[in-house]
């Protein structure tokens, strides 16, 4: 691996980490949403107001931010280092 997948993996970690981050921000403060009634004011959704609207966006959020950090993951296996790295691993947590 070269310094652009280097640097490709970080971003992409970093992207995963941030949005499992809003997710939780999502879980105490409720879901921002950009658009209200076709005007530009923007509202939290809240867990009791729109409960299935609520649990959507906070399922794919942090779907999304741990697909994020399992595509970092998967890419890093590219590097014969760190495939050996994640081989003894494994093998050591099995049973």
């Amino acid at each position: 691996m070269d310094v652009k997948d280097w640097i490709l993996v970080i971003i992409i970690f970093a992207c995963g980490i941030i949005t499992l981050t809003e997710a939780v921000f999502f879980l105490r403060r409720g879901v921002y949403t950009l658009r209200f009634k076709g005007t530009s004011r923007r509202e939290y959704v809240h867990r009791s107001d729109r409960c299935e609207v609520y649990w959507l966006y906070m399922l794919l959020h942090t779907c999304a931010g741990l697909a994020m950090i399992a595509l970092g993951f998967w890419i890093m296996q590219l590097n014969p280092t760190i495939n050996d790295w994640y081989l003894s691993i494994r093998k050591f947590l099995t049973f």
